[in-house]
């Protein structure tokens, strides 16, 4: 599922970080391919941006977005089971 050697290399580096005290974030791909692992002073928030209860990275002030209404229509259950076998 996952490149070992660059997930070793996260964990490394996630180690590293805690033991020098050095607040970081982390994220993931849902396939655990892709990790990205910052520690927060080097984040711009600009093209991060995250709110957690007593930190985050948000913008000053956000614009409002326009109104987004999605129309679902949900494939059969046969087109959802060949997805996965595809």
């Amino acid at each position: 599922m996952h490149n070992t050697l660059e997930f070793q290399n996260v964990v490394h580096r996630m180690d590293a970080f805690g033991q020098a005290g050095t607040p970081f974030f982390f994220v993931w791909d849902f396939e655990g391919r892709k990790p990205l692992l910052f520690p927060l002073f080097a984040i711009d928030p600009t093209q991060i941006q995250f709110s957690f209860p007593g930190m985050g990275k948000p913008l000053p002030q956000l614009t409002p977005l326009e109104y987004l209404e999605w129309v679902v229509e949900p494939m059969s259950k046969r087109e959802y089971h060949q997805a996965f076998l595809a």
